[in-house]
């Protein structure tokens, strides 16, 4: 399932981010990401939810 990153949030200390992303079926979903000091820079997956988080009704 392809999805698109909408918004990216991240706390002040730029460590922590979530990723809002919306499916090719438009339905939305998070990917959250922590960034440790060891890692040399990269981001690690802490959790994700990417199957109808919230679904959109299209008005017809």
């Amino acid at each position: 399932m392809p999805t698109r990153v909408v918004r990216s949030l991240h706390n002040d200390e730029v460590d922590r981010c979530v990723d809002i992303v919306k499916n090719e079926d438009s339905t939305f979903g998070f990917k959250e990401f922590r960034r440790d000091p060891e890692g040399r820079g990269g981001w690690t997956l802490v959790s994700s939810i990417l199957r109808e988080f919230m679904r959109r009704r299209r008005k017809r």
